[in-house]
């Protein structure tokens, strides 16, 4: 009886690892499946910004293919210093429903303005 007993309570004790084994095997298939489908989807996404990139890269060169010999960089004025010193266009097309044409405005001290919105861009540190 007491063999009968330590057999069993062996066949427990190996079914139990077999089946920790089997359930994480199992976990772990399901793991790497996972995985591949989460990367595939990354991939997905990475190309789509990709594309979204350079469509705004050449939306942004058609924009500033306006005829402009651009000038970019600073001027001692209140002036953004992305834009270009000749037509008004920042480099980069900014977030906002406006895509600013700056002008310099010749006040007590100088400002630049949008045409088309009149946000006024004034740098104070210049003149502090």
């Amino acid at each position: 009886m007491r063999q009968f007993g330590l057999l069993i309570i062996a066949g427990a004790l190996v079914a139990g690892t077999l089946g920790t084994l089997m359930y994480h095997f199992v976990r772990s298939i399901m793991t790497i499946v996972e995985d591949r489908k989460t990367q595939k989807e990354l991939e997905k996404l990475v190309q789509n910004s990709e594309t979204r990139r350079e469509e705004k890269r050449r939306q942004n060169k058609e924009r500033l293919d306006n005829g402009c010999d651009h000038l970019w960089g600073a001027m001692i004025t209140g002036f953004p210093a992305n834009a270009c010193r000749k037509c008004g266009l920042e480099q980069e097309r900014p977030q906002g429903h406006c895509d600013h044409e700056w002008q310099i405005e010749m006040a007590s001290v100088p400002y630049g303005f949008c045409r088309k919105c009149n946000k006024r861009y004034s740098n104070q540190s210049l003149f502090s």
